[in-house]
């Protein structure tokens, strides 16, 4: 009888085991590219990276400003932009303008081999993200990019960061601005999509330095410090050790970082050939 597990040993002696000089270099990069993405983070590559960075300061007579949160997003725009990102910037968008620009740039996977959507708002509980009129569900946000039949982003690797602070209402009567907890949401199930990761920094962060996202300040030292010399996951476990650190040497509990992927395969920021340090 055939062992069980001949098929997976069969299936893992294909990729070059340590110590082993039989593999041709050609050979080796075929394997390589079979169990990585590479994104290419030169000026001169052919297809970059695209990220959107989608901050919402909900400035309004009912909801406490999320004070700082420009400082927050341009820091992460800098971050993105050292990995030569191609960023969009956006303020203070309804969960209309939200939807419409995920959905238009799933119709612009061609021109880009990453996507990074990186949003900063308020919410209420683990699911519910706010915009400048209304909440969302999360899921729903992520439907509006596989929703797309000519949408290529189903094989190429996505990454959402999602930094949420608590709604503080102020001493005013509710005026309807925002719906109350009791409103019905219709929540979007997407089916299981690979090629995902989701960091978020677990529900409402209140970890703040002067009013900055602990989470988003950590995550933009990372990208920056190790963001060209390892692979995503690995840069979520460096995250959450700095936090962990960070947390510890303040004397006070904090969330570390949720991490969630469906990814197939590693995915690395490399320099291109030409601007690499000689």
């Amino acid at each position: 009888d055939s062992n069980p597990t001949d098929g997976i040993h069969k299936k893992c002696s294909n990729f070059p085991q340590e110590g082993s000089t039989s593999n041709s270099a050609e050979q080796f990069s075929k394997n390589y590219s079979k169990y990585h993405f590479t994104v290419e983070c030169g000026t001169n590559s052919t297809k970059p990276g695209l990220a959107l960075i989608v901050y919402n300061c909900l400035y309004s007579q009912t909801i406490a400003p999320r004070r700082n949160s420009q400082r927050d997003a341009e820091d992460l725009k800098e971050a993105l932009t050292y990995l030569n990102f191609t960023v969009i910037f956006r303020k203070d968008q309804s969960v209309a303008e939200m939807k419409d620009l995920i959905s238009s740039l799933s119709t612009r996977s061609n021109d880009y081999s990453c996507f990074v959507c990186a949003i900063l708002t308020y919410s209420e509980n683990d699911d519910h993200i706010y915009g400048t009129d209304d909440f969302v569900s999360f899921d729903s946000l992520l439907n509006e990019l596989i929703k797309k039949e000519n949408s290529t982003l189903a094989a190429k690797p996505k990454f959402f960061i999602v930094d949420t602070s608590p709604v503080v209402k102020v001493n005013v009567q509710h005026d309807g601005l925002f719906p109350s907890k009791e409103k019905s949401i219709n929540y979007t199930r997407i089916p299981l999509w690979a090629n995902l990761l989701i960091v978020s920094s677990g529900f409402c962060s209140e970890s703040r330095t002067k009013d900055r996202s602990c989470f988003i300040q950590t995550l933009c030292s990372v990208l920056k410090e190790y963001g060209l010399k390892i692979e995503l996951h690995q840069l979520m476990t460096q995250l959450n050790v700095q936090l962990s650190n960070i947390h510890n040497q303040n004397n006070h509990s904090g969330q570390l970082a949720s991490v969630s992927s469906t990814m197939t395969k590693e995915l690395r920021f490399k320099a291109h050939k030409e601007e690499k340090k000689q």
